[in-house]
């Protein structure tokens, strides 16, 4: 089957999708052929989003612990910063991503970087790290599943900050 795809795209196919596949693997590409909005699926089951694949412990206070002297006001006004500017930025996100605006996908991206490093959220190093350095003038599944990604794994410490700031 070596070189069948690419007689096939010569000829006039648009897309691939190998089997096995997942559900949201297929609904992705609908999405795309369709041009519909970016979302995140509630109950995203690739391999990404499996429960069992998101680490239990999200995020540390541990680098706003030594930067604030370990001092409790600090690291509370930093953890309300937290969730007073993330939903913004997941709304820009959102945005850039209906555009297929790649490069204010990035800059967004870029600026949740910072929140992930002070938090020390690293299950999404790799996803911010693809992203950041993606060159393609089109998006691919794998550049939509990395930012879908990065927006859950944040959305979770989101809830979770929110949780203990109460």
């Amino acid at each position: 089957m070596t070189g069948d795809l690419e007689k096939y795209m010569a000829n006039g196919m648009d897309d691939d999708l190998s089997k096995p596949f997942k559900e949201n693997d297929l609904l992705n590409k609908i999405r795309i052929t369709l041009n519909l909005p970016f979302t995140i699926l509630p109950d995203m089951n690739t391999p990404d989003y499996d429960s069992s694949n998101v680490p239990e412990h999200l995020y540390s206070t541990d680098y706003l612990k030594t930067l604030g002297n370990n001092k409790p006001e600090f690291i509370e006004a930093m953890l309300k910063a937290y969730v007073n500017s993330i939903p913004g930025e997941f709304d820009k996100l959102k945005a850039a991503m209906d555009a297929k605006d790649l490069a204010q996908i990035k800059l967004v991206v870029h600026k949740l970087k910072s929140s992930a490093k002070t938090l020390q959220i690293d299950s999404i190093e790799e996803a911010i790290f693809f992203v950041e350095k993606y060159e393609e003038t089109e998006l691919t599944d794998c550049f939509y599943t990395s930012v879908a990604k990065i927006q859950y794994v944040m959305k979770q410490v989101l809830e979770l900050i929110k949780e203990q700031v109460k």
